[in-house]
């Protein structure tokens, strides 16, 4: 995402609030979220009078919108539609004691279309390498991600 650019809302009140314009500064970077101002459709308030300093007009594809400034607020820059993880375990067997030497997590996430697939996967990297369990354990825990795009 990058400052000053409008992007289609996938999250669960697009009807209402189909664009978000970003209006973070490029000085921050590395955050998981960034700063956005929703752009309502100007129809859904035909009968309110709004003051145009505070909501200005923006125009898409012959429709006219409004910047809801009072409602600027931070997104995560990724947002998971699904997740479903498969665990597969090595265990030694023996007489004295019984103990995973191995597990692979195949996780399976789903993302919206329109997402940056590259970070998507650094985040999911940085978690592991910071989870509690995976950390706590004396076997390693690997994890074999499929991040894919929601149709």
């Amino acid at each position: 995402m990058a400052r000053f650019d409008i992007y289609s809302n996938h999250g669960s009140n697009q009807k209402k609030v189909p664009f978000l314009l970003d209006v973070q500064s490029n000085v921050i970077s590395g955050l998981t979220t960034r700063i956005v101002i929703p752009l309502r459709p100007l129809s859904l308030f035909s009968s309110v009078s709004l003051p145009a300093d505070l909501f200005p007009l923006i125009s898409i594809d012959g429709t006219d919108y409004f910047l809801d400034t009072p409602q600027l607020g931070a997104i995560p820059l990724i947002a998971v539609a699904a997740y479903v993880d498969f665990a597969e375990g090595t265990m030694l067997d023996s007489p004295e004691q019984g103990r995973f030497t191995r597990i692979v997590l195949r996780l399976h996430v789903t993302i919206p279309a329109g997402t940056d697939l590259a970070l998507a996967q650094r985040q999911h990297h940085a978690a592991h390498e910071k989870c509690y369990v995976a950390n706590s354990v004396n076997f390693p825990i690997l994890c074999e991600p499929v991040i894919e795009f929601s149709a």
